[in-house]
């Protein structure tokens, strides 16, 4: 190839580089986002209210961000304040980061219903909120961030439909990654595509 042949070809790739410059940050954040929210998890355990016990060392700011997780909730559900005040709590404890101490979950005692319950994540040694869940069952993934599992609730919205949310480690606390809506037909297969559950959900599953 002659040397005005070499610039020619030069030029007329010039604009092709630009495009691949371009796209390659797009190309990383949909990457990014997708390792965040996985349309598929393994699972290393779950649990329900049912197998959350009586607490009463709660510490109040955990008792605090419970109850405005509930005064949101029955915003939602427009049934006002006519239940009052968030009651007694309950907390599991689960080692989520394997450093050999738990962190903990926390929801109002008598919440399991299929509408869900509302969850404080929490560090039990300083009272340090990690984030907040809605659901009536918690899945705990084998997948992570930054040595975080992710985590899947599951939760009725009607009779016949349901909603599943996915959430993610960020930095300090766990963040909402997205949401899937269930119909009939899809819970059942949501539900094949589980590790077999209990049937009451009362044991917290190792």
């Amino acid at each position: 190839m002659t040397a005005v042949g070499r610039r020619q070809a030069s030029v007329r790739l010039l604009p092709l580089a630009a495009v691949v410059l371009l796209a390659l940050p797009l190309l990383m954040f949909l990457w990014t986002g997708q390792a965040a929210a996985p349309e598929a998890l393994t699972y290393r355990t779950y649990f329900t209210p049912r197998s959350a016990q009586y607490d009463p060392g709660v510490p109040a700011t955990v008792r605090g961000e419970v109850n405005r997780l509930r005064k949101e909730k029955l915003a939602r559900e427009r049934r006002g304040e006519a239940e009052g005040g968030v009651g007694a709590l309950s907390t599991l404890s689960l080692d989520l980061d394997g450093d050999g101490l738990p962190e903990k979950f926390a929801t109002e005692s008598g919440s399991a219903s299929g509408a869900g319950s509302v969850w404080v994540v929490y560090n039990p040694r300083n009272g340090r909120l990690m984030g907040t869940l809605n659901g009536s069952i918690v899945f705990v993934a084998r997948e992570s961030d930054q040595g975080w599992p992710r985590l899947e609730t599951y939760m009725k919205s009607a009779p016949e439909t349901a909603v599943a949310f996915f959430y993610v480690f960020s930095g300090t606390r766990y963040q909402k990654a997205r949401a899937r809506a269930l119909t009939l037909p899809e819970i059942d297969e949501y539900f094949r595509r589980k590790p077999p559950l209990g049937r009451e959900l009362e044991d917290f599953r190792q």
